[in-house]
């Protein structure tokens, strides 16, 4: 088999163990849309551009998706996102790191079933979090970005989805309780002190991850806590 043909046969492969997952991309891409239809979970299979006959690297991610969000956020902002949630597999798993797996030669079959079994262990726990939009803000309410014991509170990615569906209190905590985990915290109470003297909210420029959603919350009116 040519190196793409053992990519995909892996990507199938894994596939079949989730079988209430859709398909698309020859089984790259595996998504499955909540019963309302506008929340979608999905799980990505890439790889690797240096591949060679003895090492194909599939790396799995998976992602959560929420079509009306990107509506809310184009009514009144000038950058919009359906995405909600996005990792690698690995960082949900306890190794916390980025991972990719080996599907050359004997380590086919082993990576086969340690993806399918981290994607159970997981992912899938992630995905159920946002069966219930209210359960999901609720949740990062208390919890921030915190899916799994695994993972750190701190991704301000989803303050959008917690502002858009949980409203400003919910939002104000969500943002506390992932600052309370991140390493530089520093930086956002400099932020929001220039802010507050006057700098522009420039939503176009970024110089630290999280700046853009600290933004936000500026804007919002959203406080840093205890800073």
């Amino acid at each position: 088999m040519t190196l793409r043909e053992i990519f995909l046969n892996g990507c199938n492969e894994i596939a079949a163990n989730f079988s209430y997952f859709k398909p698309t991309q020859k089984g790259q891409r595996l998504t499955k849309i909540r019963g309302d239809k506008d929340i979608s979970f999905e799980i990505y299979f890439s790889s690797s551009m240096r591949n060679y006959s003895g090492s194909v690297s599939i790396l799995p991610q998976v992602a959560i998706y929420c079509k009306r969000l990107k509506k809310l956020m184009q009514e009144e902002l000038s950058y919009s996102s359906d995405l909600v949630f996005v990792s690698h597999l690995g960082y949900l798993t306890p190794r916390r790191q980025f991972r990719d797996w080996q599907l050359a030669g004997a380590s086919f079959e082993p990576s086969v079933r340690e993806i399918s079994a981290a994607i159970k262990d997981y992912a899938l726990g992630v995905f159920e979090l946002f069966a219930d939009k209210q359960k999901a803000v609720e949740f990062m309410r208390r919890h921030g970005a915190k899916f799994n014991k695994n993972l750190s509170a701190f991704d301000l990615y989803p303050i959008y989805f917690v502002y858009y569906f949980g409203g400003k209190d919910a939002a104000e905590a969500f943002f506390n309780v992932c600052l309370s985990d991140c390493t530089y915290k520093g930086r956002f109470y400099k932020l929001y002190e220039e802010l507050t003297n006057g700098a522009e909210a420039d939503f176009s420029r970024s110089s630290f991850w999280g700046d853009t959603e600290a933004k936000f919350a500026f804007v919002k009116g959203l406080k840093i806590l205890n800073g």
